[in-house]
């Protein structure tokens, strides 16, 4: 706690690295609110582990097409987790709802295979679970 007065001046100043960690305190405690803002500066200066975490938002606020390009961003730009985001909205019943166009399954098979190798452990491994899945199941 007594660290968030130093890490607020030091964001209010533009240090990026203050805007994550103080995004961070505040998705702890759940203050979204303060959260998205502070996240959005550090998107705004190309910090793709931030825009990554605000992609998770949006999604869950339903912003799902905003959600998805900041996922594209964020595993574009070396946060391979996020492939397993974008692929897991962008093939989910509640995205494809809204879109006239069907799933591409071995597209997004092959964005998940291209990132494989860099995603942590525990995303890799649901990785490599939903391209089977996606691989492999044939839907109607």
């Amino acid at each position: 706690e007594s660290i968030v007065p130093m890490l607020e001046v030091a964001a209010s100043l533009g240090e990026i690295e203050a805007n994550v960690i103080l995004a961070d305190i505040y998705l702890e405690q759940g203050n979204v609110f303060c959260a998205k803002e502070y996240l959005q500066f550090a998107h705004s200066k190309g910090r793709p582990s931030a825009t990554f975490k605000l992609g998770e938002i949006l999604e869950i606020e339903g912003n799902y097409d905003l959600a998805l390009s900041h996922y594209k961003f964020a595993m574009e730009n070396g946060i391979s987790d996020a492939a397993y985001s974008y692929v897991l909205l962008s093939s989910s019943p509640s995205y494809l709802s809204t879109q006239n166009i069907p799933m591409n399954r071995f597209y997004l098979s092959s964005i998940l295979q291209k990132h494989l190798n860099h995603m942590s452990d525990s995303i890799a491994t649901k990785s490599s679970a939903y391209i089977d899945f996606l691989e492999n199941t044939y839907l109607e």
